[in-house]
């Protein structure tokens, strides 16, 4: 077991006050100004410390310390990365207080929404995602290179005054109040599909057209914002939507709890007991399945340990948050941290594809990342493939879903296989009864070997919580064994032979102890389309994602999986990608606030003023000398 980390030789860069800038010193040595400036008191808190640990136990877990401190190793031995988030955008479902200097990038902050809100939820856990704290080492938020959107399309307007069919200004009055989604998203008046459809098409286009990947939600469910989050869900099938269970202990069964969404990522949490073993583990608070329709939700279980974070209060002021509140921008921030990964070609067999991010505006990168990034399938797929997975009598599956993610392990499956994935494939389309297959090789597998399969597609509307279409995973094995997505996996750690496919989850898994030697026969089952789920094309179809990935307990060990495709290019450019529709903006700022690094500013600049005249003197000597003779 490890302990959780000690305070003792726990250093903090400050990038403030007078003397030498970037003075690493222990958090008591904070001077009175500086616990002031961060928290509004002249001692510091007693919470700091164990915040700072906690934070660190959860990067610890997640296997951020690898891949934001030194990067990823490739095939070839080069080091890419480290992966901070640069070119990843997010819409935060709440209002935040944007001029926050602990931002790399401000935050887009249309129509000045917050000014007139209750900052606090917001600002604490969209700032778990995006903060870049320069102040306190090694501690920031998961895309501290990263952008959060907030904006406020004036869907209002639209709604209260439009034109019928014959250009007639009429007044809607929609048959209950008009939601306001968040405080700064999208305004909706559910049961009229005209006025439904306005703001939730406008909203898919405002996404697309501004190259933003993901969605979150700090709250829980509530009547206010389901109606909307349910159309959405089912219409935007490129954006991912992440939400947290719910903390009161209850099966999750409401019609307008947000947990039912077939395809969000849902979070829950689970006890870490303050220590970076899995073994002491065990269920928190949070709501968990089946749902009423039998699916497994949450997805994923996220750390219960507080994490550092900006205060909604402004300035340099710090904050933290705990782990039911954050957990569903920890899921934000790690599912970012994938379509970084994913775009730049680490799972692909083209590992360092989006070149140096570093050289490129905020803008560019955005750009750039969006073109090559994931269906939100394929960052569900990732995730769920490389968590670590609790023992099922040590957490339910209905509580930890498919367990707890590890982006390490995950980097970790791709470089021990020669840079990437086993069998990796992307927006795949399939019609009805069609079948999609691929051809796995285990050789030599170890005792401690693990085959795992994960498919996941994003099914359309017509209703956000029933399954429409069904699409099934089935693995067979060289002696003829035939497995089943997900069978197995409720009441066990493994899959079992035989039972029948899976037609209620959008995320299907399959999981092999020390797989037999041969050929794994691996097809995605198009068992029912019914509904056209690709808008670009003319054939009634849905799309998926399928990831497969040999592991064991030795690293030496990863690579006894093939596939039989490696004459096929790895990069194939897939038309059916939605671009974004117009010229991203070059937005502003694009280079890091230069105000958060408060105090050994005017230092810094006398700190080189100071090397230049010396390099100067050195290069006039030989001169002097020759004068002087």
């Amino acid at each position: 077991m490890k302990p959780l980390l000690n305070y003792t030789g726990l250093l903090i860069s400050i990038w403030m006050g007078i003397g030498t800038a970037n003075a690493q010193i222990e958090p008591k040595d904070l001077t009175s100004a500086q616990n002031q400036a961060f928290f509004g008191q002249t001692s510091t808190p007693s919470w700091l410390l164990p915040t700072i640990d906690s934070t660190n136990l959860l990067r610890q877990i997640y296997g951020l310390l690898d891949i934001q401190g030194i990067g990823v190793k490739s095939s070839d031995e080069n080091v890419i990365g480290p992966y901070l988030g640069k070119g990843v955008r997010g819409q935060c479902g709440e209002a935040i207080r944007a001029s926050h200097q602990g931002f790399t990038y401000q935050p887009i902050n249309q129509e000045s929404v917050g000014d007139q809100y209750n900052w606090q939820a917001g600002t604490e856990a969209c700032a778990l995602a995006f903060f870049n704290n320069t102040l306190l080492l090694g501690v920031n938020g998961f895309l501290p290179q990263g952008r959060a959107y907030i904006q406020k399309p004036n869907f209002s307007a639209l709604l209260d005054s439009r034109e019928d069919e014959n250009g007639v200004t009429q007044t809607y009055s929609p048959p209950q109040p008009v939601l306001t989604i968040g405080n700064s998203d999208f305004i909706e008046a559910p049961g009229n599909h005209a006025a439904l459809n306005l703001p939730v098409d406008d909203g898919i286009a405002f996404f697309r057209d501004n190259a933003v990947m993901l969605y979150a939600h700090p709250g829980e469910s509530s009547q206010r914002i389901a109606p909307f989050l349910q159309q959405h869900a089912t219409l935007d099938l490129e954006l991912l939507e992440i939400f947290y269970s719910g903390s009161t202990s209850q099966q999750i069964t409401s019609n307008n709890n947000r947990a039912r969404l077939k395809n969000a990522l849902i979070a829950g949490v689970v006890c870490l007991n303050g220590t970076a073993s899995f073994n002491d583990d065990n269920y928190c608070q949070s709501n968990f399945g089946p749902t009423p329709e039998g699916r497994i939700k949450p997805d994923l279980v996220l750390g219960d340990a507080a994490h550092l974070s900006v205060s909604h209060l402004g300035g340099q002021r710090l904050d933290r948050l705990g782990g039911f509140n954050s957990s569903a921008f920890q899921l934000f921030g790690l599912a970012g941290l994938v379509n970084q990964m994913y775009a730049d070609g680490i799972f692909t067999g083209n590992p360092g594809r989006l070149g140096d991010l570093s050289s490129m505006t905020e803008s560019e990168a955005a750009s750039l990342v969006y073109r090559h990034r994931p269906s939100p399938a394929m960052t569900r797929a990732l995730l769920v493939n490389s968590a670590y997975r609790y023992p099922v009598a040590q957490i339910g599956r209905y509580n930890q879903g498919w367990g707890i993610p590890q982006l390490s392990e995950l980097a970790k499956r791709a470089t021990e296989n020669g840079g990437k994935f086993t069998l990796v494939t992307d927006r795949q389309a399939l019609i009805h009864q069609q079948t999609h297959s691929q051809i796995l090789y285990v050789e030599q597998s170890p005792s401690s070997g693990k085959l795992e399969v994960t498919m996941a597609f994003q099914d359309p509307e017509d209703d956000a919580y029933t399954a429409t279409n069904n699409l099934s995973l089935k693995v067979t094995s060289p002696s003829g064994s035939v497995y089943w997505g997900n069978q197995g996996l409720l009441a066990g750690d493994a899959s079992v032979s035989g039972s029948n496919e899976d037609r209620v989850n959008t995320i299907e898994h399959v999981l092999i102890n020390t797989p037999e030697d041969g050929g794994w026969t691996v097809e995605v089952i198009a068992s029912s389309i019914t509904v056209d789920g690709v808008k670009e094309t003319t054939a009634v179809d849905n799309q998926f994602a399928l990831v497969a990935s040999c592991s064991a307990n030795s690293p030496e060990a990863y690579n006894f999986c093939s596939d039989t495709r490696e004459e096929v290019p790895i990069e194939v450019e897939d038309p059916l990608i939605p671009t974004p529709t117009a010229e991203i903006p070059q937005l502003t700022p694009e280079a890091p606030i230069e105000s958060q690094q408060t105090g050994g500013g005017t230092n810094s600049w006398w700190a080189v003023l100071a090397l230049f005249t010396i390099l100067l003197f050195y290069r006039l000597l030989p001169q002097i000398r020759n004068n002087k003779q």
